[in-house]
């Protein structure tokens, strides 16, 4: 502990445990300053994050700050100036549970909000460096063109081989009608 630093209060031990556990299943963290937003916009956004499968949380900084060190992402949080600079001013996490892309997206459309920066699977993306990662396709959906370019060529190989074995049936057949003299029996 720093020398002239005060222990930290039960409540506020408790305040960081809280903390804790809302960011311990996150997939991403998005940093945000929610200064000029009114009730009813942080209401709306707070329904379209949980309706995605995430969640908004005011935060105090410093208490903040002590939940991320003593979490598991606390190895991308080596350096204590990388922390600090994502907590300045009013603050609110957006935190990701299910896609860590989707908070972004929403987070994109809310024109008041700002966002500082975020941290998606232990790496930090600064100010805007996050978009491009949110600008991607969701999960399922890259998965789902994962699997159609994987059923592309097998399809193409299935067509091929049928073509190929009603070729051979239909040849088989003209060489049956020959022996035997052209006849249907």
């Amino acid at each position: 502990m720093k020398k002239g630093a005060t222990q930290p209060t039960p409540l506020k031990l408790e305040k960081v445990s809280q903390i804790k556990d809302k960011i311990r299943d996150a997939k991403a963290i998005f940093f945000t300053d929610f200064t000029g937003l009114t009730v009813h916009e942080i209401t709306a956004l707070r329904r379209a994050l949980r309706d995605a499968g995430a969640g908004y949380f005011v935060v105090k900084n410093r208490l903040a700050i002590l939940a991320l060190k003593g979490s598991e992402f606390s190895s991308s949080f080596a350096d204590d100036d990388k922390v600090i600079d994502l907590f300045t001013g009013a603050t609110g996490l957006a935190i990701g549970f299910d896609d860590p892309m989707e908070p972004g997206k929403i987070l994109k459309k809310t024109e008041k909000i700002k966002v500082r920066g975020a941290l998606i699977e232990n790496r930090i993306y600064r100010g805007k460096e996050y978009e491009h990662y949110v600008s991607l396709p969701s999960r399922s959906v890259l998965l789902t063109q994962l699997v159609m370019s994987l059923n592309h060529p097998i399809a193409n190989l299935v067509y091929t081989l049928n073509g190929l074995i009603s070729n051979l049936v239909y040849g088989l057949e003209e060489i049956r009608k020959k022996k035997t003299g052209g006849s249907d029996v």
